[in-house]
C-alpha cells in the first residue's frame, strides 16, 4: 500500500507578538509605579495590615487588567465572546473579589481594601483600554 500525498495547505501567517510584548510590558511597568504608591500611602495609613490589604488589592487589579487585555487583543477582532470575556474579566474579577473579601474577611476591609482596590484598577483600566484601542485600531487599519 502505497500512502496518498500529503495535502498542501495554505501556511498560517504567524502571530507577530512584538506589539503584543511591548503593551504587556508597559502595563507592568505602570502596575509596578501604581503598586509602590499604593503600597506606600496604605503603610502610612495604617501600617501592615494596611499594607497586606493594598497588596493584595493590587495583585487582583493587575491580574484582571493583564487577563482583560490579552483576551482582548488575542481573540478574532469582531469576536464578541473575546469582547465579553475581557469585560466580565475587566470589571467582574475586581468586583466578585471585593465581595469575596467583604464577606469572608471583614478586617481586610476595615483596613481600606475597598478604597486599595478602586486606587489600583482605575489606572490600570486607563492603561489597558488605551493600549488595546490602539492594538485593535491597527488591526482593523490592516
Amino acid at each position: 500500500m502505497t500512502k496518498p500525498p500529503p495535502r498542501k495547505t495554505a501556511p498560517t501567517p504567524a502571530l507577530d507578538t512584538r506589539p503584543i510584548r511591548t503593551d504587556l510590558s508597559l502595563l507592568v511597568a505602570a502596575g509596578v509605579v501604581v503598586t509602590v504608591g499604593i503600597a506606600a500611602w496604605a503603610f502610612a495609613a495604617g501600617g501592615p495590615a494596611h499594607l497586606k490589604a493594598a497588596l493584595l488589592a493590587a495583585v487582583i487589579a493587575s491580574q484582571s487588567v493583564l487577563m482583560a487585555y490579552l483576551v482582548t487583543v488575542l481573540s478574532s477582532p469582531n469576536s464578541p465572546a473575546g469582547a465579553l470575556l475581557g469585560i466580565f474579566l475587566r470589571t467582574g474579577a475586581p468586583m466578585l473579589a471585593l465581595l469575596v473579601v467583604r464577606e469572608q474577611f471583614p478586617a481586610w476591609m476595615e483596613s481600606g481594601f475597598g478604597r486599595y482596590l478602586l486606587a489600583c484598577y482605575l489606572p490600570g483600566l486607563a492603561v489597558e483600554t488605551c493600549l488595546a484601542a490602539r492594538r485593535l485600531s491597527r488591526v482593523h487599519k490592516s
